[in-house]
């Protein structure tokens, strides 16, 4: 009989516990743990589109190699170089010359550089498709392929034979070339420079994403500066080197300076340092809304922390109580996760659907990503939820 009443002063000091757990447990506000987690959940998965749109773009085949790369640009002076003139031409020959002996220099070469933001209109298409289309004309010198690591893919490259006084030659990007001759070698076609330069195509080399990764890649035509009856004023030099391009900087500047001391040079860097500027705008985004969603993601694991924390404090008598009456440890684990994982849970769903809606207005910030990718909403509402777990156990 004692045994008996004793089994039942233990159930109802279980249910007085349970009563005062209740009434303290009502101080926290569910709505306060709900809303910081459809926050952090939110602005998680913006900085996981962010991340996985960043790690795309990064992935991007520029069509040259942007390694040991150095480039600048050399704006003459028209009134001691006239635009096609000897003088011109022979400082342009003397500088590759000189630059192509200097020890660790592989390829030298003048012609525009991708991300340089120069578009220069070739002339108006033709209904009969021998011109070439409204795109870019890029002056090369005959090295600008090998220095820049492009693939050439059909025919020749430009050579120093290509110059005044021979037959007018023109290398075109595959884009162009699927474009302009469907289904066609265009090797030997003729292509007319503002409808009345007639020159002949010898090569085609691959694609390059001149204006920047994240553009449409257009056609593009090579055409031999030896070839120009008007060069341009400024002018961009890459440089193919063995080892750290920077390295190099100084003797190309000396090797310019040699052939006119007053001759300026500018924006001297390396391709890989263009490249990461042009993406700088991206990885600025990235990791502003990466920190913000991991301070969220931070707070969030506290609150739901102090939360349950608090709530097992509340509950200490009922759980002992349990125990007393033969609850084992794991079984008061698995009370506690349990109940703790409640609110995380529509905290998650509400910011699910939160996210869907807030990160439509990201549709210009991404890079051939989805605003409802759903393998990022996915890993990221798995990711909170591990965490939140951690925090309760």
């Amino acid at each position: 009989t004692s045994r008996i009443d004793l089994n039942e002063s233990l159930k109802e000091g279980a249910r007085t516990a349970a009563f005062l757990n209740s009434k303290g447990a009502q101080r926290i506000s569910p709505a306060l743990v709900i809303g910081e987690l459809a926050l952090t959940l939110a602005l998680l998965v913006r900085a996981g589109l962010l991340i996985k749109s960043f790690l795309r773009l990064c992935a991007v085949e520029p069509g040259y190699d942007p390694r040991n790369l150095l480039t600048m640009l050399i704006p003459l002076d028209f009134t001691k170089y006239p635009p096609g003139s000897e003088q011109q031409r022979r400082f342009y020959q003397d500088l590759l010359a000189g630059l192509n002996t200097l020890p660790g220099v592989k390829a030298a070469a003048l012609g525009p550089l991708p991300l340089a933001g120069i578009k220069r209109s070739v002339g108006p298409p033709s209904g009969s498709g021998s011109s070439i289309p409204s795109g870019s004309q890029n002056d090369i010198s005959p090295n600008y392929f090998q220095a820049m690591g492009m693939r050439l893919l059909a025919g020749r490259g430009l050579t120093e034979q290509d110059r005044l006084g021979a037959q007018d030659v023109l290398v075109i990007s595959e884009t162009m070339a699927r474009r302009q001759f469907p289904g066609q070698n265009p090797i030997g076609k003729h292509l007319k420079l503002g409808g009345t330069w007639d020159q002949t195509i010898v090569g085609v080399v691959g694609d390059v994403k001149r204006y920047g990764l994240e553009a449409e890649t257009n056609s593009q035509c090579y055409h031999s500066i030896l070839q120009c009856r008007k060069m341009y004023r400024e002018i961009d030099l890459v440089i193919r080197t063995a080892g750290d391009p920077m390295e190099l900087a100084s003797a190309v500047r000396e090797q310019i300076w040699a052939l006119d001391s007053n001759q300026p040079v500018g924006n001297v860097m390396s391709m890989e340092q263009r490249l990461a500027e042009s993406v700088a705008p991206r990885r600025f985004q990235m990791v502003l809304f990466g920190a913000f969603a991991a301070a969220a993601l931070i707070i969030a694991a506290i609150g739901i922390y102090g939360v349950v924390s608090y709530a097992v404090s509340q509950r200490t008598p009922e759980i002992g109580i349990r125990m007393a009456l033969g609850a084992q440890v794991g079984d008061v684990l698995k009370m506690v996760v349990w109940r703790g994982m409640g609110l995380p849970l529509i905290g998650v769903t509400i910011g699910l659907v939160a996210a869907l809606v807030l990160t439509r207005v990201m549709k210009s910030m991404l890079f051939n990503v989805s605003v409802t990718d759903p393998a990022t909403f996915t890993l990221i509402a798995l990711l909170l939820l591990a965490v939140v777990l951690i925090a309760t156990y």
